[in-house]
Protein backbone atom coordinates (compact mmCIF):
# COMPACT_ATOMS: atom_id res chain seq x y z
CA UNK A 1 0.00 0.00 0.00
CA UNK A 2 1.39 3.36 -1.02
CA UNK A 3 1.59 6.12 1.56
CA UNK A 4 -0.34 9.27 0.74
CA UNK A 5 1.99 11.99 -0.47
CA UNK A 6 1.59 15.57 0.73
CA UNK A 7 2.39 16.96 -2.73
CA UNK A 8 -0.24 19.33 -4.04
CA UNK A 9 -1.99 17.95 -7.10
CA UNK A 10 -1.71 21.37 -8.75
CA UNK A 11 2.06 20.87 -9.08
CA UNK A 12 1.69 18.02 -11.55
CA UNK A 13 2.56 18.18 -15.24
CA UNK A 14 0.06 19.32 -17.86
CA UNK A 15 -1.37 16.46 -19.92
CA UNK A 16 0.04 17.85 -23.18
CA UNK A 17 3.54 17.84 -21.67
CA UNK A 18 3.14 14.12 -20.94
CA UNK A 19 1.61 13.04 -24.25
CA UNK A 20 2.76 15.30 -27.07
CA UNK A 21 1.59 13.12 -29.96
CA UNK A 22 -0.75 10.11 -30.30
CA UNK A 23 2.15 8.36 -32.08
CA UNK A 24 4.09 8.24 -28.81
CA UNK A 25 3.39 4.55 -28.75
CA UNK A 26 5.13 1.45 -30.03
CA UNK A 27 5.03 -0.28 -33.40
CA UNK A 28 3.10 -3.22 -31.91
CA UNK A 29 0.26 -0.93 -30.87
CA UNK A 30 0.25 0.79 -34.27
CA UNK A 31 0.16 -2.62 -35.97
CA UNK A 32 -2.85 -3.68 -33.89
CA UNK A 33 -4.69 -0.43 -34.64
CA UNK A 34 -3.87 -0.82 -38.33
CA UNK A 35 -5.26 -4.36 -38.38
CA UNK A 36 -8.42 -3.46 -36.44
CA UNK A 37 -9.01 -0.47 -38.74
CA UNK A 38 -8.94 -2.78 -41.74
CA UNK A 39 -10.93 -5.67 -40.26
CA UNK A 40 -13.35 -4.02 -37.81
CA UNK A 41 -13.37 -0.27 -38.55
CA UNK A 42 -16.76 0.51 -37.01
CA UNK A 43 -16.91 -1.93 -34.10
CA UNK A 44 -17.97 -0.32 -30.84
CA UNK A 45 -16.77 -1.66 -27.51
CA UNK A 46 -16.51 -0.79 -23.86
CA UNK A 47 -13.19 -1.12 -22.11
CA UNK A 48 -12.78 -1.49 -18.35
CA UNK A 49 -9.76 0.13 -16.70
CA UNK A 50 -8.30 -1.78 -13.77
CA UNK A 51 -4.99 -1.10 -12.06
CA UNK A 52 -3.47 -4.58 -12.03
CA UNK A 53 -1.45 -3.70 -8.91
CA UNK A 54 -4.62 -2.55 -7.13
CA UNK A 55 -2.61 0.42 -5.82
CA UNK A 56 -4.16 2.72 -3.30
CA UNK A 57 -4.09 6.29 -4.60
CA UNK A 58 -4.70 9.52 -2.69
CA UNK A 59 -8.25 10.81 -2.54
CA UNK A 60 -8.95 12.85 -5.68
CA UNK A 61 -6.44 11.01 -7.89
CA UNK A 62 -9.12 9.92 -10.40
CA UNK A 63 -10.24 13.55 -10.68
CA UNK A 64 -6.65 14.65 -11.26
CA UNK A 65 -6.20 12.10 -14.05
CA UNK A 66 -9.51 13.23 -15.59
CA UNK A 67 -8.20 16.81 -15.52
CA UNK A 68 -4.98 15.77 -17.29
CA UNK A 69 -6.99 13.89 -19.90
CA UNK A 70 -9.02 17.07 -20.49
CA UNK A 71 -5.71 18.81 -21.30
CA UNK A 72 -5.45 16.45 -24.29
CA UNK A 73 -8.66 17.64 -25.94
CA UNK A 74 -6.55 19.25 -28.71
CA UNK A 75 -4.01 16.43 -29.04
CA UNK A 76 -3.03 16.02 -32.68
CA UNK A 77 -0.48 13.98 -34.53
CA UNK A 78 2.48 15.86 -35.98
CA UNK A 79 2.72 15.95 -39.78
CA UNK A 80 6.50 15.59 -39.54
CA UNK A 81 6.30 12.45 -37.37
CA UNK A 82 3.56 10.91 -39.52
CA UNK A 83 5.60 11.45 -42.68
CA UNK A 84 8.75 10.05 -41.06
CA UNK A 85 6.96 6.90 -39.85
CA UNK A 86 5.14 6.46 -43.15
CA UNK A 87 8.57 6.11 -44.80
CA UNK A 88 9.98 3.84 -42.07
CA UNK A 89 6.96 1.62 -41.43
CA UNK A 90 6.17 0.41 -44.94
CA UNK A 91 4.22 -2.53 -43.48
CA UNK A 92 1.59 -0.13 -42.07
CA UNK A 93 -1.14 0.63 -44.59
CA UNK A 94 -0.93 4.27 -45.76
CA UNK A 95 -4.57 4.88 -44.82
CA UNK A 96 -3.55 4.42 -41.16
CA UNK A 97 -1.72 7.74 -41.36
CA UNK A 98 -4.75 9.40 -42.97
CA UNK A 99 -6.89 8.08 -40.11
CA UNK A 100 -4.35 9.35 -37.60
CA UNK A 101 -4.40 12.80 -39.18
CA UNK A 102 -8.11 13.00 -38.33
CA UNK A 103 -7.84 11.29 -34.92
CA UNK A 104 -9.16 13.37 -32.03
CA UNK A 105 -8.76 12.34 -28.43
CA UNK A 106 -12.15 12.44 -26.69
CA UNK A 107 -11.68 12.79 -22.93
CA UNK A 108 -15.45 12.79 -22.39
CA UNK A 109 -15.61 9.12 -23.39
CA UNK A 110 -13.39 8.12 -20.45
CA UNK A 111 -14.83 7.83 -16.95
CA UNK A 112 -12.53 7.31 -13.95
CA UNK A 113 -13.34 6.75 -10.28
CA UNK A 114 -11.86 5.40 -7.08
CA UNK A 115 -13.37 3.01 -4.63
CA UNK A 116 -13.57 3.80 -0.90
CA UNK A 117 -10.03 2.52 -0.33
CA UNK A 118 -8.57 4.60 -3.18
CA UNK A 119 -8.15 2.00 -5.93
CA UNK A 120 -8.45 3.39 -9.46
CA UNK A 121 -11.06 2.13 -11.93
CA UNK A 122 -12.56 3.40 -15.13
CA UNK A 123 -14.29 2.66 -18.38
CA UNK A 124 -14.60 4.05 -21.84
CA UNK A 125 -16.79 3.31 -24.78
CA UNK A 126 -16.19 3.95 -28.44
CA UNK A 127 -14.76 2.52 -31.62
CA UNK A 128 -12.25 -0.24 -30.94
CA UNK A 129 -9.54 1.54 -32.94
CA UNK A 130 -9.91 4.61 -30.73
CA UNK A 131 -9.99 2.54 -27.55
CA UNK A 132 -6.68 0.87 -28.40
CA UNK A 133 -4.94 4.23 -28.80
CA UNK A 134 -6.78 5.78 -25.84
CA UNK A 135 -5.64 2.94 -23.60
CA UNK A 136 -2.01 3.87 -24.24
CA UNK A 137 -2.72 7.54 -23.60
CA UNK A 138 -4.52 6.84 -20.31
CA UNK A 139 -1.67 4.59 -19.15
CA UNK A 140 0.91 7.28 -19.98
CA UNK A 141 -1.00 9.90 -17.98
CA UNK A 142 -1.64 7.63 -14.98
CA UNK A 143 1.98 6.47 -14.92
CA UNK A 144 3.49 9.96 -15.07
CA UNK A 145 1.10 11.55 -12.57
CA UNK A 146 1.44 8.62 -10.15
CA UNK A 147 5.22 8.99 -10.31
CA UNK A 148 4.97 12.74 -9.69
CA UNK A 149 2.50 12.40 -6.82
CA UNK A 150 4.67 9.79 -5.09
CA UNK A 151 7.94 11.49 -6.01
CA UNK A 152 9.13 8.46 -7.98
CA UNK A 153 11.77 9.50 -10.45
CA UNK A 154 14.50 7.59 -12.26
CA UNK A 155 18.06 7.52 -10.97
CA UNK A 156 20.08 10.61 -11.83
CA UNK A 157 22.23 8.64 -14.27
CA UNK A 158 19.40 7.07 -16.26
CA UNK A 159 20.22 9.02 -19.42
CA UNK A 160 23.88 7.95 -19.29
CA UNK A 161 22.83 4.32 -18.90
CA UNK A 162 20.33 4.62 -21.75
CA UNK A 163 22.99 6.12 -24.05
CA UNK A 164 25.45 3.39 -23.06
CA UNK A 165 22.93 0.72 -24.07
CA UNK A 166 22.30 2.49 -27.39
CA UNK A 167 26.06 2.54 -28.08
CA UNK A 168 26.25 -1.23 -27.49
CA UNK A 169 23.27 -1.81 -29.81
CA UNK A 170 24.85 0.28 -32.56
CA UNK A 171 28.29 -1.25 -32.07
CA UNK A 172 26.93 -4.79 -32.32
CA UNK A 173 24.57 -3.81 -35.17
CA UNK A 174 21.61 -5.21 -33.29
CA UNK A 175 18.00 -4.73 -34.34
CA UNK A 176 15.99 -3.01 -31.65
CA UNK A 177 12.36 -2.13 -30.94
CA UNK A 178 11.09 -0.11 -27.98
CA UNK A 179 7.92 -1.37 -26.30
CA UNK A 180 7.85 0.60 -23.06
CA UNK A 181 6.64 4.06 -24.02
CA UNK A 182 3.43 3.96 -22.03
CA UNK A 183 5.24 3.93 -18.69
CA UNK A 184 6.53 7.36 -17.76
CA UNK A 185 8.98 8.51 -15.14
CA UNK A 186 10.42 11.84 -16.21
Amino acid sequence: ILKENKMKFSQTTNGLDIVRDPLETDVYNVSVINAVRQLYPDYIAECQIVDRDFGIYPRGFAGLITEKLQDLRNLRSSVKLREFLKKKWKFIHPTFFNWLENYRFDPESIKLWQDEEGRLFGSYMGRVVDIILNEQIVMMIVSQIRNEVYDWYPDDNWEDEYLRIIEVIVEKQMKFAEFGLRRRAY
